[in-house]
This record gives C-alpha cells, structure tokens and sequence, in this order.
C-alpha cells in the first residue's frame, strides 16, 4: 500500500509550504495590532499562536528530516530552533514600534505549538523512517541523473 505521505509531489512542495508558511508568519506578527483586533479571526489569540508556531516547527521538521534528507536530526534541536524563533519573534514585538506586545502567555502558546509539531514529527519519523527519506531523494532534481 503506497502511503501519500511519501508521494514525490508532497516531498517536492515541502521548501515551497515553509517558505509560504514563513511569510505568513513574519506578515501576520509584525502587522499592527490594531488590525488584528478589528477582525474577529483573531479573537482566540493563544490558538493562533500555538497554530501558526506549530505549523512553523512542523513544516520546518520535515523540510530538514525529509528534504534535505538529515533524518538523523534531533527532534529536541528542531524544538529548539523553532522555540527560539518564537521567542525571536515575541522579542520583536516587544520593541519594535508596530503597537504590538510580546509578552510570556503567547511564547507559553508558540512552545506548546512547537511540542505537538515535533510529537508529530516524532510519529511521522517512526512510521516513515526511511521509506520518506528515499521518496525525497526520488522528487529532488538535482539528484537525479540526466
């Protein structure tokens, strides 16, 4: 039974969702709060944090364990890459003149969003262990020969 999870199209969009998923991430924590307040999309703000922090750690996880085929990587080093970007970002907030505030509840949320993408990644890394690192090689054209 082939699973779609380790298809090529999937393997081959994986640089393309994290790059979109870091726009949106940059765009949406540094636009102005006064935006955000107005639209009733972002009522549940913690949600939105863990959401997008976890899609962020998730989407990073698989970019390095699958598309650049290091699944050797830790999964406590992804956490803690995408944990320090959170707290990057909350840092940002906090002094840059855009009338947001980073503050400890929301770094609360992005690091409970970071641990249930790398728990994810974790099952992800023992059901599909090298099956997906194959399948990654098989959709990258610059290791394929002519």
């Amino acid at each position: 039974m082939k699973h779609y999870l380790t298809a090529s199209f999937f393997f081959r969009s994986i640089p393309y969702l994290f790059g979109i998923w870091m726009v949106i991430t940059l765009y949406l924590t540094a636009m102005p709060a006064k935006y955000l307040v107005e639209s009733r999309v972002f009522q549940y703000d913690k949600l939105g944090h863990f959401a997008l922090f976890g899609g962020w750690a998730f989407l990073y996880g698989l970019f390095v364990m699958y598309y650049r085929r290091k699944t050797d990587v830790g999964l406590k080093r992804i956490f803690w890459i995408a944990f320090l970007f959170g707290t990057f970002i909350e840092v940002y907030q906090h002094i840059m003149p855009v009338n947001r505030s980073g503050n400890l509840a929301d770094l609360a949320a992005n690091g409970l969003g970071c641990l249930a993408a790398v728990l994810a990644l974790g099952i992800i890394k023992q059901y599909f262990p090298e099956e997906s690192s194959g399948e990654a090689e098989a959709a990258r054209p610059e290791l394929q020969e002519g």
